[in-house]
């Protein structure tokens, strides 16, 4: 009993799938076996891309661990900010990211938009908000909807 107070805290639902998924075997595993599900109506880069946008959020929020004191001023900022909503917004940043990145390319070769089309992004995110959603109980919708306008103003 004594030596449960120096266990590894339990990560939340969200944040313990993506930061497990952010290993890449566990990443190319899962990838595997979800694209192989989907079914054939499933655009399956959008199924890889959701996997790969929650387990970049799972890297970013594992390694920059605020209970860890990595970032120890960011508390005054974060509080006790629960680490679910951390990695729902770094779903978020890291989607609004790639997809700037994608426009990037494809404003300079359209040909991006044959391999990767706009609806594969869209397709993503919804996965990636549906995980977050199944994991939390919370709908994060809207409020990705607002930081995604804010980010791509940006």
């Amino acid at each position: 009993m004594i030596f449960d107070m120096f266990a590894k805290a339990k990560q939340p639902p969200l944040t313990a799938f993506c930061t497990k998924l952010s290993a890449p075997e566990n990443l190319i595993r899962v990838a595997g076996i979800e694209a192989t599900k989907a079914s054939s109506r499933t655009d399956k880069r959008a199924v890889v891309l959701s996997l790969t946008i929650m387990a970049a959020a799972g890297f970013f929020v594992e390694r920059f661990r605020w209970d860890r004191g990595v970032w120890k001023s960011s508390r005054r900022y974060l509080r006790d900010t629960n680490l679910d909503v951390i990695t729902a917004e770094a779903i978020v940043w890291v989607h609004s990211l790639l997809g700037k990145l994608w426009l990037n390319d494809a404003l300079k070769d359209h040909e991006t938009i044959e391999r990767i089309g706009a609806l594969t992004f869209l397709v993503a995110s919804k996965m990636a908000l549906h995980m977050v959603k199944a994991r939390t109980g919370f709908g994060f919708e809207k409020e990705a909807t607002e930081r995604r306008s804010s980010i791509l103003k940006s």
